[in-house]
This record gives C-alpha cells, structure tokens and sequence, in this order.
C-alpha cells in the first residue's frame, strides 16, 4: 500500500503533511503551557508580596502618613450635648492611626451618625464595629486585589454613609480588595475575594487574616421543643478580625482596630496565641489570589485531549497525562521530522514503487 513521505524541501508552512500538522499544534501546545506556567508564577510572586507588604503597609511611620484627623469626622461635628454624646465623642481627640485607608464612604457609614445603635452609656449612637473594614483596607494597601473568576470580578453590597440606601458595587479582577464592613459577608465572599479558609488547627502565617471565633457554635432556643438548636452560620461566627504581620516562627503579631473605628489600628500578640487556633475557635483565611483559578484552567487544558503533545511519526501516541500541576515541569522539544539525504529519498522511491 503506497503511503505519503514527507518532503524536507516543503516550507514549513505546508499544512497538508500530517507529520507537519502535528508538529505545528506541538508548537502550539507549548507555547501554551509556556504561557500559563510564566502567569502562575507570576500571581505566586504577587501573592508572596501582597502577603510580605502588610507589614510594610502597618509600621508606624507609613500608618502616620494615612492619620485621619478626629476632628474631620462626623462625630467631630456634631454638639458634644447632642446625639453622639458618649463612648464616641472624645473633644481631646487628634488623629486616628491609619483612619484614611478606610474610604470616606465606608467610614462616613461606621460612625453611625443616625444612631441606629445604643452605646453602653444608653445613648444613642456608638460607631458600628470597624475591624473588618481596616482588615480589608489594610489588605488592599499592600496589594490584595480582585482575583481572576469566570464572571472576571464580584458584586459586593456597599452600605451608604449616614444611613442612605446602599447597593451592589461591582469590583473587576485586578481591582484592589474592596473594603467590606461585615465580618460575616466576609467570609461568605472569602473565596471569590481570592482566600482560602484553612484547616482547623492552622497557625497565621504572614499576611493572614485572622477569624475570632469563625467556629464558635450558635443556638437558638425552640419554644415548642424545649431544646436549643444549632444555628451555627454557614460560613462561620467570626466576631472580630485581625491581620497576622508576622509568623508564630518570627515572634507573632497581628494588626486590628478594636472595633470602635476612632480607635484607629492597634498592634499586639494576643489573636495569635497557639491555643485560640489549636484548642479554640479561631480560624485562618489566607490569601491566595488567582491561584486556585489558574491551576483549575490549567487542569481542564491540560485533560483536554487536543492540547497533549503527540508524536509526529505516530499521531495515535499520545503524552501522559497530566494530573497534577506543576510548574518546574519541562516544556517538551519539538520533535522535528527525519530529514533524508537525496540517496536515501531514491531508495524510499524505488520501495514505495514495489508496493504499488
């Protein structure tokens, strides 16, 4: 049976040869792996910096540089006999350490001017809680962003200041974490916002953020029954928040605000304790950005079987598959088919004429 050969002294170009054929999707195939591996390393370099910056982001000199002056809030505004008399209120009041990372918006709505909260004076107003809000906000600073989704970005409700109706903000990948006020819808949102909640018994690393109480069990009491009933959240109880600036292995430190978002940021060893993550309720989310995403694309690329490197001379061959992802994997030559010198062209001739 006659069969075709492959002439050397074809372009390259020629695509009916379907020696070449493969050989051009081999190249194909590479240059796409090439691509993906250089971006995975790429977001591993950006996850290493964004996590290593936030202490950058918390020494004291850089929080200094982003004070907000008491007196250009709200509070500062309102009649100290008025509606925000209490905890709150505080004339002596200079500047608040690092109260600029937060947006004016997000800040204008914690002070809770309308006073929907009673403080423990039995005053109306009190600012809402701010730990969340500095956490994220410090995050973006040190380069927390967006990460890469199939939808390409998140819709997050934003609260408006002063009580005004708030909304969906959309935030595209690439766009610096936004600022989220609930440690609850936190967490709900943690894997989208590119985290990844670890194992129980997880110690913070550099960069994490810390969940007080993430797996602090809930109740709610059933009149008909008698009994109290699990009502532990979905996505955990976290009832504060803090971000580890340094390992248990280099000392342990987080960074927080109190809650009281006048308060600012404030530093000490405390939410980092062994037992609270080993024994207690405490939990890690850690940044992990595009990661988990990227490595997804690249296990449904690499499964594909039209993107598996195959043998020029034997298109049924094809490479194993690849299961796990790895980025040290070497990228396969490209095999080139055999180039025949003029005599061993006149013997395949002669051959292939006897098999006519």
């Amino acid at each position: 049976m006659a069969f075709r050969i492959n002439n050397p002294f074809k372009s390259p170009l020629y695509n009916e040869d379907p020696a070449m054929q493969i050989i051009e999707n081999n190249k194909r195939i590479n240059a796409d792996r090439q691509r993906q591996r250089l971006e995975f390393r790429d977001e591993e370099q950006h996850v290493a910096d964004a996590r290593n910056n936030v202490q950058n982001v918390v020494t004291t000199p850089n929080l200094q540089e982003q004070n907000l002056k008491y007196q250009d809030t709200l509070a500062a505004t309102i009649d100290p006999k008025g509606v925000m008399q209490g905890l709150d209120y505080d004339p002596s009041r200079k500047d608040i350490l690092g109260g600029k990372l937060v947006p004016k918006t997000t800040f204008d709505w914690l002070e809770n001017i309308e006073g929907d909260v009673t403080d423990e004076t039995g005053m109306p107003g009190g600012s809402r809680l701010g730990c969340n809000s500095y956490a994220c906000a410090i995050g973006g600073a040190a380069g927390m962003r967006v990460p890469q989704n199939e939808k390409g970005g998140i819709n997050i409700y934003q609260e408006s200041a002063n009580g005004g109706k708030g909304g969906y903000t959309w935030y595209a990948s690439g766009d610096p974490m936004p600022v989220i006020p609930w440690n609850k819808r936190f967490d709900e949102n943690a894997q989208a916002l590119g985290f990844e909640l670890q194992p129980k018994g997880t110690l913070p690393d550099q960069g994490d953020f810390i969940r007080v109480g993430y797996d602090a069990p809930r109740y709610n009491y059933n009149e008909t029954t008698g009994e109290f009933e699990d009502a532990t959240p979905e996505f955990g109880s976290t009832g504060h928040s803090a971000i580890a600036t340094e390992s248990l292995a280099e000392g342990g430190k987080s960074v927080y605000n109190p809650g009281n978002i006048y308060e600012g940021v404030r530093s000490n060893e405390y939410y980092l304790k062994d037992e609270e993550f080993k024994d207690g309720v405490d939990r890690v989310q850690r940044y992990v950005g595009s990661l988990p995403y990227l490595e997804k694309k690249w296990n449904e690329y690499s499964q594909n079987e039209d993107n598996k490197l195959k043998s020029w001379f034997d298109p049924s061959t094809l490479e194993q598959d690849v299961v796990d992802f790895d980025v040290s994997e070497p990228i396969s030559d490209i095999k080139m088919p055999i180039r025949y010198t003029p005599e061993e062209m006149k013997k395949l001739k002669r051959k292939n004429k006897r098999n006519k």
